[in-house]
């Protein structure tokens, strides 16, 4: 059972337990992104783009050393390889493909996101364990 302790007050999605399974398991493959690591005793998802609100397309499996060391990038498409930012697009297609298709997702975040402050770098983070 995942536990989920959601450190993004903007967050806008409802994600269940079976949804996080799924983003860990089918979208990141059940790895850490950086390292390969299958060692998922601590998860941490954060933005891959700090400048947008957090979603399920718009986020990073890492551990907690790589995430503390992710939030300070400014622009992550800069910062990794164009063969690993291949790789995490690739993902964020297969997440918004997958959870767009869930009912209401979209109509939710069309009507809240535009309410919504960008979170502060402390609040970029939701641990899932």
């Amino acid at each position: 059972m995942l536990t989920c302790f959601v450190h993004v007050p903007s967050s806008i999605f409802s994600l269940q337990e079976s949804d996080l399974h799924y983003l860990i398991e089918n979208i990141w493959a059940g790895q850490i992104a950086v390292s390969g690591e299958k060692d998922l005793f601590e998860l941490i998802l954060v933005h891959w783009n700090i400048t947008e609100h957090w979603s399920p397309w718009n986020c990073i499996l890492l551990t907690t050393d790589e995430a503390r060391a992710h939030v300070k990038l400014d622009d992550p498409e800069k910062a990794y390889s164009s063969q690993f930012t291949d790789k995490i697009r690739q993902r964020h297609i297969l997440a918004r493909n997958y959870f767009t298709q869930i009912p209401g997702m979209m109509e939710e975040m069309s009507t809240t996101v535009k309410e919504l402050p960008l979170p502060r770098p402390k609040e970029r983070i939701i641990v899932v364990r």
